[in-house]
């Protein structure tokens, strides 16, 4: 088994990366890990996780 940093995670604009048998103490470690104030958007169902950048034009106000 390989274990990463989320650090070493570059999700592009627009792109997204999905992760599969994430558990939900994983789930809430990486919300932690990643803060309030993250550009990364996530989606947690059923032991998957989906992590998406959107494109710097939906995120202006």
């Amino acid at each position: 088994m390989v274990t990463l940093q989320l650090r070493q995670l570059s999700v592009l604009p627009g792109h997204r990366v999905i992760l599969h048998d994430v558990n939900w103490q994983e789930f809430e470690a990486i919300l932690e890990e990643l803060g309030n104030h993250r550009a990364t958007r996530l989606a947690y169902s059923h032991g998957t996780l989906e992590m998406r950048m959107p494109l710097p034009k939906h995120e202006k106000a």
